[in-house]
């Protein structure tokens, strides 16, 4: 799960959004943004297909561990 963590998180930053904007959008807090960017806690997937939406890409773009 840490890659995709590290995924979203550079997703974020290549949007310039900020941790805090992701968990108002995704509305959850800003606690458990941060424990998904420690990689020590995981999105749901509901949080996943969300995310996907958010950043326009499928859900296995988000998930996949390598580039195809």
């Amino acid at each position: 799960m840490k890659a995709t963590c590290n995924k979203i998180f550079d997703l974020v930053a290549g949007q310039g959004m900020s941790l805090t904007c992701l968990a108002e959008k995704l509305n959850v807090t800003a606690q458990a943004v941060s424990k998904w960017h420690r990689a020590s806690n995981s999105p749901s997937i509901d949080n996943l297909v969300l995310m996907s939406d958010l950043f326009d890409i499928t859900l296995d773009e988000l998930v996949q561990r390598r580039e195809e």
